[in-house]
């Protein structure tokens, strides 16, 4: 098996820069990486930066080398500046990119990198990773292989997107109906002390979750404390999300639900 080096296929730009009070580039500091993710979080300018930078180019890559564990590698999405605590990676093929990419991103890739990481604060640089090595393939290889990594990438954002969609929906519903009250049939049920009228055999209940409501919410905002509304991967925002819908189908099904049945006697 022939195997090739990440230095065959792809080069480390240092261009330096040094910031000027009337030029403003677009500039990424480590912060605006997220650990492990390989999602760019935000952008800084470089009108806020004292040190000198290195530039870098659409389509490079932003290696992190300072703590290479955090895995924080992405790419270029502009032209910009970067912290020189970044390692600036062009592959030698623009149809490398995404093979280096993931490349870069490979769990074994990182424990080298790290392994070949000095000083107190573990940093490492360009000459001590990169002779790591890979199996060697063609450059069709290399594109389809980056191309279909890519793609799942893609399509694991789009999900990661709509999660994030359903999350802020149950967060609505459940603001609509258990903080401002307007649940179905709220027009017809009087509502006394924070709590409707009316309950009846479901009085207690119906006490319990207004009355309750801090275990679930911040009253000023109505912000989601007890369900958590954030979570760190796209299985634990899943179990959020059917537990939440689950909780608030319960809550009509046994209390809204209800209610609007019996909203002409609570009116009467």
């Amino acid at each position: 098996m022939i195997f090739e080096a990440l230095n065959e296929v792809a080069d480390e730009i240092r261009e330096s820069f040094s910031p000027t009070p009337d030029e403003d580039i677009p500039y990424i500091g480590l912060e605006h990486v997220s650990q492990q993710t390989l999602q760019l979080l935000g952008k800084g300018s470089s009108l806020n930066v004292e040190s000198n930078k290195y530039k870098f180019k659409k389509g490079d890559i932003l290696f992190g080398t300072l703590r290479p564990y955090f895995r924080k590698v992405t790419i270029a999405p502009f032209d910009g500046v970067c912290s020189t605590e970044y390692s600036v990676i062009r592959p030698k093929k623009a149809d490398y990119t995404n093979f280096v990419f993931y490349f870069l991103a490979n769990e074994k890739f990182i424990e080298y990198a790290t392994t070949n990481s000095v000083g107190a604060r573990p940093r490492t640089k360009w000459k001590l990773f990169s002779d790591y090595k890979v199996r060697k393939t063609r450059n069709q290889e290399k594109f389809d292989i980056g191309f279909k990594l890519r793609a799942l990438d893609d399509l694991i954002e789009n999900n990661r997107r709509r999660i994030q969609l359903l999350e802020e929906s149950a967060r609505l519903l459940y603001q609509e109906w258990f903080v401002h009250l307007r649940f179905p049939g709220h027009e017809l049920v009087k509502v006394i002390d924070g709590v409707p009228e009316g309950c009846g055999v479901f009085q207690d209940s119906c006490h319990s979750l207004f009355k309750n409501q801090a275990a679930f919410i911040t009253p000023s905002t109505g912000a989601l404390s007890g369900l958590s509304v954030t979570a760190p991967t796209a299985s634990q925002f899943l179990i959020s999300v059917d537990q939440r819908i689950g909780f608030l189908s319960f809550a009509a099904s046994s209390t809204f639900l209800r209610l609007a049945k019996i909203a002409p006697s609570c009116s009467a």
